[in-house]
């Protein structure tokens, strides 16, 4: 369409940022998003186009494919988006995040708490968590792989240091450092589900900051 084009070779990124932040700060005036616990998630949808780049596999039974990606910052609580921005196939998650976080930080009004930061494990990254804790004014909380480093850091705990919150649930935190990272250390938190040793089912996540792990894992990360 011809018209679009025209469109968009009139304005530059920097000026649909600024839209988005302009128009963000109107909203949290009205009161459409708390900004207390976000949530943030790329989204990659099939592109057609005929430029040579990245293709990205969705899964492991499909092929690899050319995608446009998108990245959202929304409002766990009122379920209202702040923001997003678009990549090229290639930038990864540890990349955009940082910007996209900066974009989100310009629209909330600082109340002397961090906001917390969901996210899933595609955001687990040493550069990530650094920038999080050492640049940003967010807290970030993403689920842990369950690789082996993993997995002895949960059998390296006793059993008295879970603490058992109702039938069948427990959880556990201990400093946590991330593998060839200067930043940190971080926090792991282990949910425990299972009533009996055979049925114990682990589950752990990374966190920048000491908070309150029952609020975390079973209020906000469900949002």
């Amino acid at each position: 369409d011809a018209a679009i084009h025209h469109v968009l070779d009139s304005h530059c990124v920097a000026d649909a940022q600024r839209l988005q932040i302009a128009l963000g700060k109107v909203r949290e005036t009205f009161g459409h998003f708390k900004g207390d616990i976000l949530v943030i998630d790329p989204h990659r949808m099939k592109s057609f186009s005929k430029r040579q780049m990245v293709r990205r596999q969705k899964d492991r039974e499909s092929g690899p494919e050319k995608v446009a990606q998108t990245f959202f910052a929304l409002d766990a609580e009122t379920k209202q988006p702040l923001c997003f921005m678009t990549a090229s196939s290639a930038r990864t998650t540890t990349q955009a995040t940082p910007e996209l976080l900066t974009m989100t930080r310009s629209l909330l009004r600082p109340n002397g708490s961090r906001p917390l930061v969901l996210a899933d494990n595609e955001h687990y990254s040493a550069e990530l968590f650094e920038w999080t804790s050492s640049e940003s004014f967010f807290d970030l909380l993403v689920p842990m792989p369950y690789n082996s480093l993993v997995r002895q850091s949960i059998r390296r705990l006793p059993r008295e240091a879970f603490i058992r919150h109702w039938a069948g649930y427990a959880t556990a935190k201990q400093p946590y450092s991330i593998t060839r990272s200067h930043g940190g250390p971080y926090f792991q938190i282990i949910q425990r589900k299972g009533e009996h040793p055979q049925d114990y089912d682990f589950k752990a996540f990374l966190c920048t900051s000491d908070r309150d792990e029952m609020e975390d894992l079973s209020v906000n990360y469900p949002e």
